[in-house]
């Protein structure tokens, strides 16, 4: 295997446009590629977190990667700014087995970013989905209050989410 300058690989293309991961699965292993994009998450390169986080996301729907074996690191980046972090992010917290204690720190967080006007449409959207995949029993009534808090949030795509999720 020969090693591929991740930065100047994440660098190509159009910020929008998918990751191809064949050359990097040759390069690096899936565990080890997952780690190098979580680093570029959230740092001061925009494009290359975005693009790091759309090349994760496809490692985890492709199977390549157990999420859960990044939970410190992904925990780690909920302590900074939403507007920092790529809008695909919360995705990634959704899909972890947290304890007790990480799920109220989680939830805390995402259900702040969900409320924040200042937050990009698409990641208020993906925050409402992290909760609703990482509600138990015992955090209902907190997520329908806030369910209830963003119905009168006049974003399409908050309303849309808001109505499939009532559908699960």
């Amino acid at each position: 295997m020969s090693a591929i300058d991740l930065t100047a690989y994440l660098m190509q293309g159009i910020k929008n446009e998918k990751v191809v991961l064949e050359p990097l699965l040759k390069a690096y292993t899936a565990d080890e590629l997952a780690t190098k994009l979580l680093s570029y998450i959230g740092k001061d390169n925009t494009f290359c977190s975005f693009k790091a986080a759309d090349a994760l996301n496809q490692l985890i729907k492709l199977n390549h990667v157990a999420i859960d074996g990044f939970k410190a690191a992904l925990i780690a980046l909920l302590q900074q700014n939403p507007k920092d972090l790529p809008f695909q992010f919360p995705l990634f917290i959704g899909k972890l087995t947290l304890d007790q204690k990480a799920l109220g720190f989680v939830w805390t967080i995402l259900s702040g970013w969900v409320a924040q006007h200042h937050a990009s449409r698409i990641f208020r959207v993906n925050c409402l989905q992290a909760l609703h995949d990482l509600k138990t029993p015992a955090l209902q009534e907190d997520y329908d209050l806030i369910v209830a808090s963003l119905a009168r949030v006049p974003i399409a795509s908050l309303q849309a989410r808001i109505r499939i999720l009532a559908k699960k």
